[in-house]
């Protein structure tokens, strides 16, 4: 990315260019991650599943309404425990 700057913009510019483009990489590759993790755990959960999960994930609420929309009956138990002092 650097190679293809124009070397008129200032150092700036510059910087802010490459922490976007390095931001877009990031980002891309944790939702490419995320949709591999889901699809891999959609497999898992079959008709009269329970799923045990612990606190509360984005991740794991997702992947739940996945199966849910996909018409996989299943029980879900959240555990969880008081905020920490």
């Amino acid at each position: 990315h650097i190679s293809i700057l124009p070397p008129e913009i200032s150092e700036q510019q510059a910087i802010a260019s490459l922490i976007e483009t390095i931001d877009t990489m990031i980002m891309s590759r944790l939702d490419t991650a995320q949709t591999i993790i889901c699809e891999a755990a959609l497999e898992k959960i079959v008709n009269g599943d329970v799923v045990l999960t612990f606190a509360h994930s984005k991740l794991v609420e997702h992947i739940l309404i996945e199966a849910h929309k996909r018409g996989t009956p299943f029980r879900v138990i959240l555990v969880d425990s008081r905020p920490f002092e």
